[in-house]
Parts: C-alpha cells; sequence; structure tokens
C-alpha cells in the first residue's frame, strides 16, 4: 500500500514537470514567432534578417527570458535600431549570463531605454558599464561570502550583486563596499543585512546626501544592530524629509544626534512625517534623470543613471 502511495506521488510530480516543461516551450515557441513577424516586417536586407533572428534564438537558448528578448528586438526595431546593434546587445547579455551573472537589472536596463527612445550607443554604452559593474559586484559579494559571511534562506547572491552593482554606479569605492560586508561579518549579520545595508546607503546617496555621511550612517546602525527594517525606516523617513522639503544638513545632524544618544536615528527626524506618513513605499522620489528608475528600499526612487547611466 506504501509502495503504491509512493508510486501515485512519483507519477504525479513527473506528470506536473511534463507539463510545465511543455507550457514553457509553448511559450519560447510563441515568442520565436513574434520575432520572426517584428523581423520580417522590419526594413532589414534578408541577410541581416536572418542573422538577427539566429541572435535572439541563441540568447534564448544560452537562458535569457525569451518575452525579455522578444521585447529587445520588438522595441528596438520599432525605434529604429539596425540589426548589428541590437545583435550587439544580445552578445553582451548572453556573455553576461555565459558568466553566470545576475542579468536582470541588465535586462530592465535596456528595456527602460528602449521605452524611453535612448540612441543605441547610449543604450550600448549603459548595458556594457553595468554588466562590468555586476561582474566586479559578483566578486566582491563571492569574496564576502567565502570569507564567512553568513547566508540565510532569504539570501541571493545574485541580487545582493545587483544591489552592489548600483551602489557602484553611485560612484561607492570598492573599497568602501567591502568596509561594509567586513563590518557586517564582524556584527555577525548576515548577507541579507549587507544588501539592504548597501541598498540604502545607496538610496541615501540618490537623496542628495554625501557619500561619505552615507557610509558613516550606515555603519553606525550596523554597529548598532539595526535590523532590516530599521533602515529601510531610515531610507523612507530621508525620503518624506526630502519630499517634504526638509534641509539635508538639518536631516543628518537630527539622525546623527539620535543615534550617538541611542534612539534608533528615524523617530521624528523630520517632523515625525517619516512615521506618520506610510507612504514612500513605490513613491516617486528625487534622484538622477535620463532613463534611470530604480526605487530605493523605502521607497524613494532616482535614476540608475551614473557613469554608465542614460
Amino acid at each position: 500500500m506504501k509502495t503504491a502511495r509512493i508510486i501515485s506521488l512519483i507519477i504525479v510530480i513527473i506528470s506536473s514537470v511534463v507539463i510545465c516543461c511543455s507550457t514553457a516551450l509553448a511559450d519560447t515557441e510563441n515568442y520565436k514567432e513574434e520575432i520572426t513577424l517584428a523581423v520580417g516586417e522590419s526594413s532589414l536586407t534578408q541577410e541581416q534578417k536572418t542573422s538577427l533572428i539566429n541572435s535572439s534564438h541563441n540568447a534564448m537558448k544560452t537562458g535569457i527570458p525569451p518575452d525579455d528578448v522578444a521585447i529587445i528586438i520588438r522595441r528596438g526595431l520599432s525605434g529604429g535600431w539596425d540589426g548589428k546593434s541590437l545583435e550587439a546587445l544580445m552578445t553582451a547579455v548572453v556573455s553576461a549570463k555565459e558568466q553566470n551573472l545576475p542579468v536582470r537589472s541588465v535586462l530592465d536596463r535596456i528595456e527602460q531605454g528602449l521605452s524611453k527612445r535612448v540612441s543605441s550607443e547610449k543604450v550600448l554604452y549603459a548595458t556594457t558599464g553595468l554588466i562590468e559593474k555586476t561582474a566586479a559586484a559578483d566578486r566582491i559579494v563571492n569574496s564576502l561570502v567565502g570569507s564567512g559571511m553568513k547566508t540565510d534562506k532569504d539570501t541571493d547572491t545574485g541580487e545582493t550583486a545587483q544591489t552592489v552593482a548600483k551602489a557602484m554606479e553611485k560612484s561607492v569605492p570598492e573599497d568602501t563596499i567591502m568596509q561594509t560586508g567586513q563590518k557586517v561579518m564582524k556584527n555577525n549579520q548576515s548577507l541579507s543585512r549587507f544588501n539592504v545595508a548597501m541598498a540604502t546607503m545607496t538610496a541615501f546617496i540618490e537623496m542628495g546626501m554625501p557619500p561619505e555621511h552615507a557610509q558613516k550612517f550606515i555603519g553606525k546602525a550596523i554597529d548598532k544592530g539595526y535590523t532590516e527594517d530599521d533602515m529601510i525606516m531610515m531610507d523612507r523617513s530621508f525620503f518624506n524629509g526630502i519630499k517634504s522639503g526638509s534641509d539635508m544638513n538639518h536631516m543628518m545632524q537630527n539622525m546623527d544626534s539620535m543615534m550617538n544618544s541611542g534612539g534608533m536615528g528615524f523617530h521624528g527626524m523630520s517632523g515625525g512625517a517619516g512615521m506618520r506618513s506610510g507612504s514612500g513605499m513605490g513613491g516617486q522620489g528625487t534622484g538622477g534623470g535620463g532613463m534611470g528608475g530604480g526605487s530605493g528600499m523605502g521607497g524613494q526612487s532616482g535614476g540608475e543613471g551614473g557613469k554608465h547611466g542614460m
């Protein structure tokens, strides 16, 4: 009887896997047809059309989501991009995937640029720059984990690498990032804490806080054992203060004073707005223009331009 139940369970699992694979294959074929149609209706030469279709199919085989490939090809062609530039994008993304780098932020960056009609030169430049920074960030994260930084079930090294890459785009030096990671380890905290710490530091900089002050506040927060939620509230409170027109220097002095006195550092920082409003998550904020659009942990959003941004 027990054997029969096990066999039945195995059959159910296999059936589910087969159904999921069949659905995924059907979706991929649909996107391939969509790409073929879009390319076929373009003004590219037949040779260019064949090359671009092959390039897009190769990207899918490498593991790039078919829907993203279709979006990039469709938007690029509608924006007047030539086949060579679109193939260069595919090549860059495939290269990142083959290096086992997280490519979600890279794909988002490309799609944002295409939707905003940014020139092919700028999109390619930004894509290459982001991949370079993601590779460097990935090395930093792996180095920290290899040196003993704790991980947990909620830890995603790829997500953390993307967070660190964004910090690097905001000109946060690698030694500052490493120092922050080492401080996290010294305080026996995990990679998820490091992820939120770097995201909050970057959000502060996006809102106009000098990088050295952002580093100082995050360092204090780590030393005082602030949780992820505490750091998110720091971000949210600063965003609400900026949104309400509070002076940055005044907010920093207020936070510094409260943290030094043992407070959490955000209660009443901007007249209590941060704690009462409940707004901020998903809100629009200050920050870079151009192609940007990354959101901060507490809801502020700013451009992701930086040196390689658009």
